[in-house]
């Protein structure tokens, strides 16, 4: 302990100027940060907040990689290999240095600017000490695995550019689609940040305990490996069943089926904007499912069958409307509904769907300012004139709300106008993942919704829910259920 404080001084002697620098920076942008750009709508402010936010990562990267190369554990030559140091004593240094610097002010910096957005950071210890391992998983000690296979700050930059554009490779080839959309996309990342942590520490032990530069270099290509090739490898439904293990249910859906409509009304159709293409209202109800949840689909699609065939024809998405009762909405181009509407083929309806409740309800007044809602956070509008809107001779009706919460917004979030009935309109995006924080810099996390407003109108109802149930169902509909369907440009009316 004693050798790895002497060394800690030494480190800190040797860089006071980068670390002043460091702590400039990082006291900046929580200080830009607490004023609440999203309130002040300011493009300077909001530019400056970007600017600082890639200033205090670069500025993390270049200490790490200082106070490595202080003392490097690349090859065999180096000035503390011919002294009196214990390889535990210099990690613990520079893990102490590392602390000290870069994680702490990260602390201080997140309870100042949640504290300056109107909330009691105290309230968030499970959240301050998460976003404290996201930082370190995905932005610090990776880049600390580099320094320690690489000789110089020159060698460090050009892993680093490979690696950011390693990294852009699944977006350019839509790869981290593959293993989901929305609610779970928090799983591929999840994965992915185990095997870099693993990796990273992998790396940092061998290089100080034995100095296996190649070994740590072979680890963190393997992390890369596993981060291009983890996203296609897993599909949809395996990520759908890894969610609803994470996420322990708090409702039994055993009771909730796919069932075909009893009254025998026949599918409705109507063509949509997009020529060609036809929207039929699927035959199927969504039993046993109470009346105080709210389900949304998170992926489903329709495959049709021609009689005797085992194989599909196609293949087309299908959504879940946010009504009650819930419709299944399907769009096919104009010769697959031929097909089914002569009863020549079936369909088969597979969905992934997420239940929601434990509806938690607040009121968000229609007024300027900023608006604290129970459950939600601290809300408020986007623009402050509300005089044309309310007139009635604005050429846009909407008004447009910021939200913003410590660390993570609620699950799921619906937006309506007070008065009105039903669960209103969705606010985008789901924040299904069990971490009481999200990936990112700034503690805050934020969501933006759009509500066209009507004469009258005084307020705002938020409804925050919970996630209940995950609930993957399948069901066939007959050919014959499609038999003689038309469409018209408006509706067919049930029968």
């Amino acid at each position: 302990m004693r050798q790895a404080l002497h060394i800690f001084v030494k480190d800190v002697r040797r860089l006071r100027y980068e670390i002043l620098v460091v702590l400039a920076v990082a006291a900046t942008f929580a200080w830009v940060d607490g004023l609440g750009v999203p309130w002040r709508n300011d493009p300077a402010i909001g530019r400056a907040d970007t600017v600082l936010k890639l200033l205090l990562v670069v500025a993390w990267w270049f200490l790490i990689a200082r106070t490595v190369y202080e003392d490097s554990p690349v090859g065999h030559t180096q000035f503390w290999v011919t002294r009196p140091y214990q390889w535990r004593s210099l990690l613990g240094a520079k893990l102490l240095f590392v602390i000290a610097f870069i994680n702490l002010p990260l602390f201080l910096s997140d309870c100042a600017i949640v504290a300056m957005r109107g909330f009691d950071p105290l309230a968030y210890p499970a959240a301050l000490a998460c976003h404290q391992l996201v930082v370190c998983v995905w932005l610090l000690l990776p880049v600390a695995a580099l320094a320690c296979v690489t000789e110089g700050v020159s060698q460090l930059a050009l892993a680093l550019l490979a690696v950011l554009l390693i990294a852009e490779i699944p977006g350019m080839l839509s790869l981290q689609g593959a293993a989901g959309s929305g609610p779970t996309d928090w799983i591929t990342p999840s994965l992915v940040g185990a095997a870099l942590l693993a990796a990273a520490l992998a790396t940092i032990f061998l290089q100080y305990r034995a100095r296996r530069t190649w070994v740590g270099r072979g680890v963190m290509a393997g992390a890369l490996t596993i981060f291009l090739a983890l996203p296609p490898l897993m599909p949809f439904g395996s990520a759908f069943a890894v969610e609803a293990r994470a996420l322990k249910p708090r409702l039994d859906a055993s009771g909730i089926t796919l069932e075909l409509s009893a009254d025998q009304w026949l599918p409705r159709a109507k063509q949509v904007s997009n020529p060609g293409d036809i929207r039929v209202d699927l035959p199927v109800d969504l039993a046993g499912l109470p009346a105080s949840v709210l389900p949304i689909t998170y992926k489903a699609w329709a495959s049709l069958y021609s009689p005797g065939s085992d194989r599909p024809s196609s293949s087309y998405p299908v959504a879940l409307s946010v009504t009650a009762p819930p419709v299944f909405v399907l769009w096919v181009p104009a010769a697959a509904f031929e097909k089914l509407r002569t009863g020549s083929e079936s369909i088969h309806l597979v969905a992934f769907i997420g239940v929601y409740g434990e509806p938690r309800s607040g009121r968000l007044p229609i007024e300027s300012g900023r608006h604290r809602v129970p459950g939600i956070g601290a809300c408020g509008l986007l623009t402050d004139d509300l005089s044309a809107v309310e007139a009635g001779s604005a050429t846009n009706p909407w008004l447009g709300w910021q939200c913003e919460t410590p660390f993570r917004t609620p699950p799921l979030v619906t937006a309506r106008l007070e008065g009105t009935k039903g669960w209103g309109r969705l606010v985008l995006p789901f924040a299904n993942s069990p971490y009481p924080a999200t990936f990112g810099i700034d503690p805050m996390a934020g969501m933006r919704f759009s509500l066209r407003y009507k004469p009258g109108s005084s307020a705002v109802v938020l409804t925050a829910m919970q996630p209940q149930a995950r609930i993957h169902r399948e069901i066939d509909i007959p050919g014959s259920r499609f038999a003689g369907l038309n469409y018209t440009g408006a509706p067919a009316a049930r029968r």
